[in-house]
């Protein structure tokens, strides 16, 4: 899919059945996240960022109740991180059910309401759900779970 252009992606059948309500949502969530402008540009010549963002707007386009994103926010702009983060907000506050991996822990913090520790496939830790907590209380939790089964340089 690396040699499409933005506006190809659109373009997709699975995306939504009607072609031109299709377009127009693709064109419109595409406009909002200043990503239209690219539109003929291809994908594998896009920046790490900007194809992280067009392949969260398409997630958005499905409009599902489970919203799986892995490191979401790597190689994002400020300006997208802050955008993305925001959307995500709502989409939880709509009863969405969000899963996002992410090494960055203040996301986790800002954003989750429910956090496992992975190692190696496993868990090894897991909050309460609605429990809040710190970017600096989840560095402590992974510390104690998963710092001390690494092993030293």
């Amino acid at each position: 899919m690396e040699w499409y252009t933005v506006e190809r992606m659109g373009d997709f059948p699975w995306i939504e059945a009607r072609t031109t309500r299709r377009l127009f949502r693709f064109r419109t969530v595409c406009g909002v996240w200043q990503l239209y402008n690219k539109r003929d540009e291809r994908i594998k010549d896009m920046s790490r960022g900007m194809r992280q963002l067009l392949g969260f707007l398409l997630t958005m386009l499905h409009q599902s109740e489970i919203i799986l994103q892995d490191e979401p926010f790597t190689g994002l702009d400020p300006a997208n991180m802050q955008m993305m983060k925001k959307k995500l907000r709502s989409l939880k506050e709509e009863g969405k059910l969000l899963m996002i991996s992410t090494h960055i822990l203040s996301f986790a913090s800002d954003i989750c309401d429910r956090v496992l520790f992975l190692d190696n496939g496993n868990i090894t830790y897991e909050t309460e759900k609605g429990t809040s907590f710190t970017e600096k209380e989840l560095e402590q939790l992974f510390n104690v779970h998963i710092g001390s089964n690494r092993d030293s340089p």
